[in-house]
């Protein structure tokens, strides 16, 4: 989710939840219910982040795939992926049959 991706941002920098809402312009609270996931943050918040951390935006909408297995014939695998959607604040994890040869 996208509260989690400005959390991980925020803890790998080691910065607090002040100095981050400093840079945006807003309280340290308004800053708190975004990483709580209880307000959604605009795009200008997220491109100033993107600005600050030294990241796409794109990184903060990760798509993550957990985990390739190949089947028993290795002409196809599963693939776990994890992707974050800004437009429902949701987070969706799925399993999809991949083939992997041509």
């Amino acid at each position: 989710m996208l509260c989690n991706r400005m959390k991980q941002f925020r803890e790998y920098n080691k910065l607090d939840c002040k100095l981050v809402a400093e840079v945006l312009g807003i309280s340290e609270n308004e800053y708190k219910d975004f990483e709580n996931n209880k307000a959604l943050p605009t795009i200008d918040i997220i491109t100033t982040l993107s600005k600050f951390y030294k990241v796409t935006v794109d990184e903060f909408y990760a798509v993550i795939v957990i985990r390739i297995m190949a089947c028993r014939n290795h002409d196809s695998a599963v693939k776990a992926v994890c992707s974050c959607n800004i437009s429902n604040g949701g987070c969706c994890c799925h399993v999809e049959k991949i083939c992997i040869r041509a």
